[in-house]
């Protein structure tokens, strides 16, 4: 499909998936990970599910196309140090993916490095995808966020003594780690969703499941949530919610209305959600060329570059 490239690594982020997880959950969870110690720089390149039990971890993005072959090693580097991006740094708690099992990823359409990397003395559990997938299966209920206590939520618990039961009662049921009904999904989003997703593919899912139904003018608009919200329901960061809400609004698939989402296009923000472990990149601005630097011999013979695409985009055609 056109406009998408490939990933080999997954996060979550902004949850500590360790904490007040129930002892059952827990003890599930223990079964399929097998504990293990990397050394600061080390590369983390096995398939597999890694929970960041102590340390950092990041995953960078490196251009190759730029970097020039040079026996320079000091420029060299400096080359590297500008054409390296961090796409995540991960804390204690947190986890990602791999998809392979290649030391360094090389996304061939676009030249690109992408690697994982301890900031630091790291100690993981690592569990294989196939078990993993299969945890989550038997555990439908874990959703994001976790339910965090207000100021109002401690008064009542410390002061209404009645209540107290009833409220523990209320916690329990809308815990992440507890089994729920159907969850609302204004506050709530199940790990499924999550797991085994580029951002871009949760996004575009979250965006599909809260879609209202259009009206009578064929309008479909999603309910009215903050940038931070909608980070915390698919975890990963704000500044990453605003470029990918940017990149669907290039691409014709959103549109702001009143304050609030609107879906433009249904369909490609079903193709965007199904791609799983695709990233839908942002379009390519066209350059025009001006009479003097157009080489007409070159346009006959459709050498010239820089041409507009076509509409169609996501088709994949």
């Amino acid at each position: 499909m056109r406009h998408f490239i490939t990933e080999k690594y997954w996060s979550v982020q902004q949850l500590n998936i360790f904490q007040d997880i129930s002892d059952a959950d827990a003890y599930s969870l223990d079964r399929i990970i097998s504990d293990k110690e990397l050394k600061h720089e080390e590369r983390i390149c096995d398939e597999g599910v890694y929970f960041i039990k102590d340390g950092r971890i990041k995953i960078t993005e490196e251009n190759l196309e730029e970097i020039p072959k040079q026996n320079d090693t000091q420029s060299r580097n400096s080359k590297s140090d500008e054409k390296t991006e961090t796409k995540a740094v991960l804390e204690q708690g947190e986890l990602f993916g791999v998809f392979s099992d290649d030391e360094n990823i090389l996304n061939k359409s676009t030249d690109t490095l992408t690697y994982a990397e301890c900031l630091t003395e790291v100690c993981v559990g690592i569990a294989s995808t196939r078990d993993f997938s299969f945890f989550l299966k038997r555990k439908p209920h874990l959703t994001l966020p976790l339910l965090e206590k207000t100021i109002l939520d401690i008064f009542t618990d410390t002061f209404f003594k009645g209540r107290q039961g009833k409220r523990k009662e209320l916690l329990k049921r809308h815990n992440i780690l507890n089994i729920t009904s159907t969850p609302d999904r204004k506050r709530f989003n199940a790990f499924n969703n999550i797991a085994f997703r580029t951002v871009s593919s949760r996004l575009a899912l979250l965006l599909q499941n809260l879609a209202s139904v259009s009206d009578n003018k064929g309008v479909v608009l999603v309910p009215r949530l903050s940038i931070k919200r909608i980070s915390k329901l698919i975890g990963t960061s704000t500044e990453i919610i605003d470029k990918l809400l940017e990149t669907f609004k290039q691409h014709h698939v959103i549109d702001k209305r009143r304050g609030r989402i609107q879906i433009l296009n249904v369909w490609k923000l079903k193709q965007i959600s199904d791609a799983r472990m695709k990233t839908l990149t942002p379009r390519k601005e066209f350059v025009s060329i001006s009479d003097e630097e157009l080489d007409f011999e070159a346009l006959i013979s459709g050498q010239v570059r820089g041409e507009p695409e076509s509409a169609s985009t996501l088709t994949g055609k």
